[in-house]
């Protein structure tokens, strides 16, 4: 029998979407949860600022984005540290190092999920309807509790 291992992130593309679940965090505000973050591929194939990017391959209409009134709390001074430490990271590891979604990405998330036994925060950046219904159904099974928000619930009944 294999020993199972816990594994700090997970990250897979989906139609030109970075998507990371990070299961250590030291975000104090909203606790030890399991952090979801969605980023724009076209993110890590250039050296600008990600203030100077467009978000709305990952935020879409959202009113706070980068290309409306850029207001987002992520993309705020002090808490965006995170984000662009999690931006360069990637760069340094190219895109060519993340593989896309297939079933044994989604089985070893759903498997980490359990391991961890902690709730799961949908969209700590970007939206969550990305991750579509039927993963999003998985991980709820699978999780604690959860939590997320999406500008999104109008527009997808689900």
């Amino acid at each position: 029998m294999r020993r199972k291992v816990k594994l700090e992130n997970i990250f897979y593309k989906k139609d030109g979407v970075i998507v990371n679940f990070q299961f250590k965090t030291t975000n104090t505000k909203t606790g030890d949860l399991v952090q979801n973050y969605f980023i724009p591929e076209a993110w890590i194939q250039t050296d600008k600022s990600i203030d100077e990017l467009d978000d709305k391959a990952v935020c879409f209409d959202c009113k706070h984005g980068q290309s409306d009134e850029a207001t987002c709390y992520v993309r705020d001074k002090f808490k965006s540290r995170g984000l662009k430490s999690k931006i360069r990271g990637l760069r340094d590891r190219g895109l060519d190092s993340i593989p896309e979604l297939d079933q044994s990405i989604e089985d070893t998330l759903l498997e980490q999920i359990e391991l961890w036994g902690k709730g799961v925060r949908f969209g700590a950046y970007g939206e969550p309807i990305l991750l579509g219904e039927d993963l999003v159904e998985k991980i709820s099974k699978r999780t604690k509790y959860w939590t997320g928000y999406t500008h999104q619930w109008h527009k997808n009944p689900w």
